[in-house]
């Protein structure tokens, strides 16, 4: 087998045959092959040169802008937007990454920025359980240092088209904090034994970040407890939270923070979608529940109607917009709906061609993907109205985010397929796995 050769031979030798490397091969391929990407996010800090290393020789700073992926393999690669976007306009070739790692024994689930200029920090979240921080300049350093992520190899495409990459991961770069959260018992006085994280949401003024668990608990950390140097169990005890929440009856499955509103908002598989008060000296507190598939608002001091929202579709998407007065909901019967927070109601819903997984809200408009390759616009205004929808590679779309000067998105997916598509849905880069197996 081709892979099973040293990077210089040019015939293959069944006296040095190696069934350790062969197989080691089979199983890097097919985990690359079969791979998912679940969540993206633009290092904002690296586009206005915030994260640069100091300048030394009277050098002036500078710092590349750069996108990090987490993946189903547990890896975390970081890409330059320049790279990648250069690699497709010269021979429609997927981009490189400039850094690799495993940061997270199962799958990683979530990734989040948080923290100002040389403070910043790029938080994890996996299905191990575990959150994991990293400093952006640290990690940046590292992506100089190493020009072009190690044992990556170009591969023709037989066919003649585009070239994949081997990717293989690099030394992992140097963790800030490594901790697990706690479990807790559920509204059914049970407890998982060992509960992961499965979504992340950040109030970057307050420095909190917030994770979402497969138990239906909801975790609070401090960007400063996350900053600290060392393993979270060097004091002789585990990290805790801040706050440990508890109120879902199944996995919380995604979050968002709004500034304005200083709310958190999470959604679940129990079909409800919590509005959390999170004032900076007292513990969050639910103040409303809202069942999107019935509709109402479901009052908090009754359990029985709680657990009845059981029967309702899961909410995958859950979306603030920017003065925290909407709410965008995503509903696993492939719905969208609409919620002023304001009056306390449904202003629309309309069905989507797929399970949104992924939402963004942008001036006028309100971006959604999910279960099918394709990324819709609806005009926020008359949601009834057809949405314009581009063509993505990804079949099953995770993860979207939007660069906050440029207007560049990003999207990833199954595959382990991530594309950028500017403002107008045109592709203008990619990254992705091309299969060596024949």
């Amino acid at each position: 087998h081709l892979s099973s050769m040293t990077p210089h031979a040019t015939s293959w030798d069944c006296r040095s045959y190696d069934v350790s490397h062969y197989s080691s091969d089979i199983r890097s391929e097919r985990e690359e092959r079969f791979s998912t990407a679940f969540g993206v996010v633009f290092l904002p800090g690296a586009a206005h040169g915030q994260l640069s290393r100091p300048p030394s020789n009277g050098e002036a700073a500078a710092s590349p802008d750069l996108f990090a992926v987490c993946y189903s393999s547990g890896h975390i690669r970081l890409f330059r937007v320049q790279d990648v976007v250069s690699s497709w306009a010269g021979s429609q070739s997927p981009g490189q990454s400039c850094l690799s790692w495993r940061a997270h024994e199962a799958s990683a689930y979530s990734l989040a920025f948080v923290g100002p200029g040389q403070q910043a920090m790029l938080v994890s979240g996996g299905d191990d359980g575990h959150v994991r921080s990293w400093l952006l300049c640290d990690l940046m350093a590292a992506c100089e240092g190493a020009g072009s992520e190690a044992g990556s190899a170009a591969v023709q495409d037989p066919a003649g088209g585009a070239v994949g990459l081997q990717l293989t991961a690099g030394p992992s770069p140097r963790c800030c904090v490594d901790a697990q959260i706690p479990t807790l018992h559920n509204v059914w006085g049970g407890a998982s034994q060992s509960p992961g994280v499965v979504c992340s949401a950040v109030d970057q003024d307050g420095g909190r970040v917030f994770v979402g668990a497969s138990d239906g608990a909801i975790h609070q950390y401090s960007a400063q407890q996350l900053r600290a140097e060392g393993d979270a169990g060097s004091s002789g005890r585990p990290l805790q939270p801040c706050y440990s929440l508890s109120g879902h009856a199944a996995s919380v499955l995604c979050m968002d923070w709004c500034t304005a509103a200083r709310s958190l908002v999470s959604g679940s598989e129990d079909g409800t979608v919590r509005i959390w008060e999170c004032s900076v000296t007292a513990a969050p507190r639910c103040t409303k529940i809202i069942d999107p598939w019935n509709r109402v608002e479901v009052p908090l001091g009754n359990p029985t109607a709680q657990l009845q929202c059981l029967r309702s579709p899961h909410v995958s998407a859950v979306r603030f917009d920017k003065a925290g007065a909407w709410l965008v909901m995503g509903t696993g019967n492939s719905a969208l709906t609409l919620w002023s927070l304001t009056l306390g109601a449904q202003a629309a819903q309309q069905p989507t061609a797929a399970i949104p997984q992924a939402i963004h809200m942008l001036p006028g408009e309100i971006l959604v993907a999910g279960s099918v390759a394709s990324l819709a616009r609806f005009r926020f205004s008359s949601l009834e109205t057809p949405p314009v929808r581009h063509v993505v590679g990804p079949r099953s779309v995770f993860g979207l985010d939007v660069h906050p000067t440029s207007g560049l998105l990003a999207v990833c997916g199954t595959g382990g397929a991530v594309e950028l598509l500017t403002a107008y849905g045109k592709r203008v880069g990619a990254v992705f796995h091309l299969s060596q197996e024949g």
